[in-house]
């Protein structure tokens, strides 16, 4: 599992469930008004086919962080409303219906909460270069990649918005260090001893 949590982001890819209202209560500050949070459960079909029964999802952590952090920086240049966001990812196996994402944001208002909400899931969909294997009932299974953007460049993006910004800077060079923790209260540290935020409360 790996976090990165500092200030107003907090970045999770992780291989056990996702707790969802940790997330949901974590973007909520003492200015925000609004908050939203999506969530993407494993469903039980796959466009007209049904009978999946479970989902697997795998990644490099240390690739998909980085582009984490990519989407969170871009949001809130694009929504500066946005106070936190918390695009979390899941890998291994899922039972139809658990969380596989979670992005959660906080604003003043509702109507830049919601829109940046939409905007950052659908920028994961897009990038985060994470594998699925779905079963199927009658034994069979499939492998796809989870990012469709056809012409997105990772890279590129991390370089172009990173740049720019402290944390775009920060996650890209922290978010490829695999850290152990876990939501109980011991979470891996990210940054070193002296900076800000960099557990998940």
């Amino acid at each position: 599992r790996v976090h990165l949590h500092h200030g107003g982001v907090s970045l999770v890819c992780a291989g056990g469930p996702l707790p969802v209202e940790r997330a949901s209560s974590w973007v909520v500050t003492p200015g925000s008004g609004a908050s939203v949070t999506f969530v993407g459960t494993a469903r039980d079909h796959a466009g007209e086919r049904t009978g999946v029964h479970l989902l697997e999802y795998e990644a490099y952590e240390e690739q998909v962080v980085p582009v984490l952090g990519v989407v969170a920086a871009a949001t809130r240049i694009r929504h500066p409303e946005v106070q936190r966001i918390a695009p979390w990812h899941r890998t291994g196996a899922l039972q139809v219906t658990e969380a596989a994402v979670v992005v959660a944001v906080s604003s003043p208002h509702r109507d830049a909460a919601f829109d940046a909400a939409r905007w950052a899931i659908d920028e994961v969909k897009a990038t985060a270069p994470i594998w699925k294997r779905e079963h199927w009932a009658d034994g069979h299974d499939d492998w796809g990649r989870c990012d469709h953007r056809a012409d997105h460049d990772v890279a590129d993006q991390h370089r172009r918005i990173g740049r720019d910004t402290e944390f775009g800077q920060r996650c890209g060079k922290e978010g490829r260090r695999r850290l152990a923790g876990d939501f109980g209260g011991h979470p891996g540290r990210i940054f070193e001893p002296g900076d800000e935020g960099t557990h998940v409360h």
